[in-house]
């Protein structure tokens, strides 16, 4: 792993989009379009160069995760929604400078929906009414064998919280199992380009954590800890070359080396919440935000994400 020239990185950075809501789950599609979610307005939308910005589904709840299956669809995981609490500072009756607190009223669980990126059309695969432990789904990326790896990052209420866990999503959706209670605020989810192993951040606790895949394709219980951190880390994307990249809610990128040994902050600027490759080279790295998308050019090219011509 060699550092970053950081200041040829920062002069590099595109801004393509602000205004949005609450922004995160970005994943190029086939065509080169960038798909992502927004958790605080419910939607799953998309933009590209030629189109700009535009909607697949309005999905409600609360939107966290996205990734592109075998199938060419998308797999969006929702978080189950959020009671918005006033930002210190900001003005209590903007909607748009509130943040996630606590679970909302009419809050039941969270879901995994399937989508037709083209004509918008949702699937729910599950849900509270047939896996009532999934609590607050937060991110998701293919296992490179047909199905998906997410996490639960629990839920909030006062004076409890709900620990969530890791979640494997079989190859067709129809069946889900669950590792619940082995970390705090699990968050971003990544695979090695081996597939052997599957990396988890915590958003809490500063962590990253690594699970070996065992034959059967299913995460071992034992784990271990690969770096610890003073951040707030959110959601990740791995490099072909098996390097980390976790967005930094305190404002920058993270990255790790699959053995822990180096370990690099990039500070940005922004309350960063997720990140994807993208581009011909996939050397474009994608970070949303609470409030925005930006690109920066990235000196190694990512890892292909199955059903994606990686572009």
């Amino acid at each position: 792993m060699e550092l970053l020239d950081q200041d040829a990185v920062r002069r590099g950075r595109r801004n393509i989009l602000d205004g949005l809501a609450l922004a995160e789950g970005p994943t190029v599609l086939p065509d080169g379009s960038l798909a992502f979610v927004e958790i605080k307005s419910g939607r799953l939308r998309r933009w590209s160069e030629t189109a700009g910005l535009g909607e697949i589904a309005d999905l409600g709840g609360g939107p966290n995760g996205a990734a592109l299956g075998l199938d060419g669809l998308l797999y969006v995981v929702n978080n189950g929604g959020f009671d918005w609490a006033a930002m210190e500072g900001r003005p209590d009756g903007d909607p748009d400078t509130r943040e996630p607190s606590w679970a909302p009223t009419d809050y039941r669980g969270g879901w995994i929906d399937r989508v037709n990126p083209d004509t918008g059309e949702v699937e729910r695969l599950h849900g509270p009414e047939s896996q009532p432990w999934l609590r607050g789904l937060n991110d998701i990326v293919s296992d490179r064998r047909g199905g998906f790896w997410a996490t639960d990052f629990g839920k909030r209420r006062p004076y409890e919280i709900d620990t969530g866990g890791l979640v494997h999503i079989k190859g067709d959706g129809g069946e889900v199992e669950f590792e619940p209670g082995w970390a705090l605020t699990p968050n971003g989810v990544g695979v090695a380009p081996d597939g052997q192993t599957v990396y988890v951040s915590e958003t809490m606790t500063g962590r990253v954590v690594a699970f070996g895949v065992d034959a059967s394709g299913r995460a071992e219980r034992a784990r271990r800890i690969i770096a610890a951190t003073p951040y707030r880390l959110d959601s990740m994307a791995v490099e072909a070359s098996g390097v980390i990249v976790v967005a930094v809610l305190d404002g920058g990128l993270l990255l790790v080396s699959p053995d822990g040994r180096l370990v690099e902050y990039l500070a940005v600027g922004d309350s960063c919440t997720n990140v994807c490759f993208g581009g011909a080279d996939l050397q474009t790295l994608y970070v949303t935000t609470h409030t925005s998308l930006f690109s920066l050019p990235w000196p190694r090219p990512g890892l292909p994400q199955p059903g994606n011509a990686g572009r």
